[in-house]
């Protein structure tokens, strides 16, 4: 069903360019698989308008400044801090699944 792959990529693509049209940064999502980001360690993490149950964590990837909201309770998000605290500003995002309720990260911090 090519369609449906389609349509959320338009909606997706909306979004982005709405945010970028308001000056927002855009919405980082990452893929599948692995995939290297530094955190911006600089910019705290702000509670996210769009997800209020997320927090905003500004992120450069594929050389631009992008946002990747994570769930301040979630494994993830304390797998970050403990990178962060421990002077990591680059990690490996190891992405499992394709849906909210079968996706798993595993997060590993590049020595700094």
């Amino acid at each position: 069903m090519g369609w449906i792959e389609n349509e959320s990529a338009r909606i997706e693509s909306e979004k982005q360019k709405s945010r970028e049209e308001k000056g927002l940064v855009p919405f980082w999502k990452p893929k599948e698989g692995v995939q290297e980001v530094e955190i911006m360690a600089d910019k705290e993490p702000e509670q996210s308008k769009s997800y209020p149950e997320k927090k905003e964590m500004h992120v450069m990837t594929d050389g631009k400044e992008q946002i990747w909201t994570v769930n301040p309770k979630s494994p993830l998000y304390a797998d970050i801090i403990k990178g962060l605290k421990a002077g990591a500003r680059k990690f490996q995002i190891f992405r499992m699944g394709t849906t909210a309720k079968d996706t798993r990260y595993k997060v590993t911090p590049i020595a700094p």
